[in-house]
């Protein structure tokens, strides 16, 4: 028999994973607006470091907005597991790739955490305005 930990376990599965495809919708999104402003110019590694990073914040923000808004509940614990989520996969496909652990990964960590812990709990507060009638 599930306990309720397990069943809610499983209920929230599913809230992450679409917070985990919306943060990199966003994030590609992104990332093709940053590169057709940055073919239009000269720019230097550090503005494609920030843009990049930028771009993946902002995303997990999104996405861990969006898995806790579907969620109702637990915003952090959402945020937190998306922005985790989120980390792993781009870190194994950076490795996959030919990349290296580095400070920039724990960066991209600290980010990743943070944006989408911050969208998580943001999805659980905001509430739609009330009519006065």
């Amino acid at each position: 028999m599930d306990s309720k930990s397990d069943v809610g376990a499983k209920a929230a599965v599913l809230p992450i994973a679409i917070g985990v495809a919306i943060s990199f919708a966003i994030c590609f999104l992104l990332l093709s607006i940053f590169a057709a402003i940055l073919s239009k110019g000269d720019f230097g590694e550090p503005t494609l470091t920030a843009m990049s990073f930028a771009a993946q914040t902002l995303g997990a923000l999104i996405g861990g907005f969006a898995a806790a808004k579907i969620n109702k509940k637990n915003g952090l614990i959402m945020g937190v597991a998306n922005g985790a989520i989120m980390f792993a996969l781009l870190t194994v496909l950076s490795m996959i790739l030919g990349g290296s652990l580095s400070v920039m990964t724990v960066i991209r960590l600290i980010l990743l955490i943070l944006g989408s812990t911050l969208g998580g709990i943001m999805g659980v507060n905001i509430r739609k305005k009330q009519k006065l009638l």
